[in-house]
């Protein structure tokens, strides 16, 4: 009962923070989050990160903050395993569902779709079961960075990992664009220009996940890259300029779960990080799922 307790008042604050941020994604359009279909900002980002994760065919991926889908169908399609979608917004899931029905029923059934918030997973997954866990441009609007990474530990079995796309906070446009943007507000944005490389490998040190690697990419935004794709060569080209690397707008963060018992010292530094796929496959999805396509789906 004392235990209950303690973990009450302890989730507190992260189940404001839930609520607020469900309130400011109920009351605003947010037309720079919509799904795209054939976006090629959305799938160069996707390729960036699915480039760095190498997972192989049949690995189970969990995908967090997904919102409506921008990034989700470009990872479905650049895989061969499960895919499993969460958020906490379920006007976003229904609006996720809605684009899924358009594609074939053999890519449907590779994709689950579970309502919740990322301070209560391990509620709704149980023990630890995915190869990966991944987000974009989620890290930075959580309350309590170290406590969700925590969380999202726990689902990742030893030796997967995790991978998240964020802005690097020392690219000026992003301050812009959250002054000028009216489906954006500082309250909600403010966490990108306090996630530094030290808090972020502070963060996932304490989850108990390996030392991250930090890398900067790319260049321009995607009313650029979706209206002239050939905009990509040119920004491969700035991603090489030593000069320019501080300020490249997205950072690739990546981290493994250890494999096994390899002490604080690798977790420290990321020896013993292995390359290929997480050894350990746990069994399916436990608990309640809010799913309306599964493996058995006709």
């Amino acid at each position: 009962m004392v235990r209950k307790a303690l973990e009450t008042v302890d989730r507190a604050p992260a189940r404001g923070w839930v609520e607020r941020q469900k309130r400011f994604y109920a009351t605003r359009t947010h037309r720079h989050l919509r799904y795209s279909p054939g976006s090629v900002y959305a799938g160069h980002l996707v390729q960036h990160l699915m480039h760095a994760a190498q997972l192989p065919a049949g690995s189970r991926v969990l995908e967090v903050g997904c919102g409506a889908g921008r990034f989700t169908f470009d990872v479905l399609q650049s895989f061969d395993g499960e895919l499993v979608v969460c958020d906490f917004s379920e006007t976003l899931l229904d609006q996720l569902n809605g684009h899924l029905m358009t594609f074939p029923a053999s890519q449907r059934h590779r994709v689950r779709i579970v309502p919740g918030d990322v301070y209560r997973l391990e509620s709704v997954f149980g023990e630890a079961q995915f190869d990966a866990v991944i987000g974009f441009f989620f890290l930075h609007h959580l309350n309590d960075l170290a406590d969700a990474l925590r969380q999202l530990c726990r689902l990742v079995v030893p030796g997967g990992q995790m991978a998240f796309i964020e802005p690097n906070r020392r690219n000026p446009l992003f301050l812009l664009q959250t002054l000028c943007c009216p489906d954006m507000s500082w309250a909600e944005e403010k966490g990108m220009f306090v996630l530094g490389r030290s808090r972020i490998r502070q963060a996932f040190r304490s989850a108990g996940m390996m030392a991250p690697t930090i890398r900067t990419f790319g260049w321009f935004p995607p009313q650029i890259l979706d209206r002239w794709g050939w905009a990509i060569r040119v920004e491969k080209r700035i991603e090489q300029m030593a000069f320019c690397r501080g300020i490249l707008p997205f950072r690739l963060i990546q981290s493994r779960r250890p494999a096994g018992a390899l002490g604080a010292e690798a977790v420290e530094t990321g020896e013993g990080m292995p390359a290929g796929r997480a050894a350990e496959r746990v069994v399916q999805v436990g608990g309640k799922a809010w799913a309306r396509h599964r493996r058995s789906s006709a």
